[in-house]
């Protein structure tokens, strides 16, 4: 299947099957791979995935080793994912899931992280009995070896949070957020930006739970980290700016609000030409949210002209009902 795919897409790439003897070597290949993830990175997402499926086919034409199958898979599986073509990244970490088996070992970190993107893979498509099964299996190994990469395992910690979070597990929710939590503070640092990753997590869990405070003093602390950060992640800091800003507007606060809001637009709108088109619905709802925003202080505006007139017109009746007959005659004079 994974073959088929790669022929399709090399037939619309700009490059030619000719033009894989440059990288017959696998330094040269080697390279292209990190100028794929570069491109990645840049969010130049067709550009990334004809390098990738033309790597690939190298890597078949010249027989190189299974694990440099296996890291370009999970690479160009994880563009995939990041501009929203799910399904297809699904396909990508399985096969490389089997690859890194087979060469690597079972127990091996390269299985493990690409094991971990199976997951995401599968709970963004609403998979989650299957994410949790991949989430879990990565959990397991990355305990085994966490002395090598400890910071792996908060990573892990921190997806299977999230999905037990959507399938309404708060208590084990709680666990696996403050155990990735306590790992990136004791790696590194209370300041880092996947402190405020985790910060953020934890937020979103009191807020389903209730505990809007909780969340508030969370959500606040997740901004100033990521205001702190050079750069600025403008991404999370835009999200977490969105979570807060619809709490506050749940409780009505709606001053409190509209400048977060705003700084999470204009954060969006900055990046406009970055955003993939797959995830253009996040500058919509970004939008979105300021509309319903001002709708509801429209609202609030008029019931409360409402209530105003209202009480005028009460107090009114009050004071003429208790005049006697030459006061209210005087009125006409």
């Amino acid at each position: 299947m994974w073959i088929l795919t790669v022929l399709f897409m090399m037939a619309f790439s700009p490059l030619l099957a000719a033009d894989l003897e440059e990288w017959k070597r696998s330094e040269d290949w080697e390279v292209a791979l990190t100028q794929a993830l570069e491109l990645t990175r840049q969010e130049k997402f067709a550009e990334a995935g004809a390098l990738y499926a033309n790597l690939y086919a190298a890597a078949e034409a010249f027989q190189f080793p299974l694990q440099m199958k296996a890291k370009c898979l999970n690479n160009y599986g994880s563009m995939l994912l990041r501009s929203g073509r799910v399904a297809e990244a699904q396909k990508n970490f399985q096969e490389s899931a089997s690859y890194w088996s087979r060469s690597a070992g079972v127990e091996s970190e390269e299985h493990a992280t690409t094991l971990g993107n199976l997951g995401e893979a599968f709970r963004k498509s609403g998979r989650y009995a299957e994410a949790e099964a991949s989430y879990q299996q990565s959990l397991r190994i990355r305990e085994a070896i966490s002395k090598r990469e400890p910071l792996r395992m908060a990573t892990t910690l921190s997806n299977l949070g999230d999905l037990q979070r959507l399938q309404r597990r708060f208590p084990e929710a709680e666990v696996s957020f403050q155990r990735a939590l306590q790992l990136r503070q004791q790696l590194l640092g209370s300041r880092h930006h996947d402190v405020g990753v985790s910060l953020n997590n934890l937020a979103v869990l009191r807020q389903d739970t209730g505990d809007t405070a909780a969340a508030e003093k969370l959500y606040r602390e997740a901004i100033a980290i990521y205001e702190e950060g050079k750069p600025v992640d403008k991404e999370a800091l835009a999200g977490t700016l969105n979570n807060l800003s619809d709490l506050l507007l749940a409780a009505q606060r709606h001053a409190d609000a509209e400048p977060l809001l705003l700084k999470g637009y204009e954060g969006m709108k900055q990046r406009q030409d970055k955003i993939p088109k797959e995830g253009e619905v996040r500058l919509t709802e970004a939008i979105d949210r300021l509309k319903r925003h001002y709708d509801r202080c429209e609202t609030l505006w008029l019931k409360k002209q409402m209530r105003m007139s209202r009480n005028m017109i009460f107090a009114t009746i009050k004071v003429v009902k208790s005049w006697d007959l030459s006061q209210f005659m005087a009125m006409g004079k």
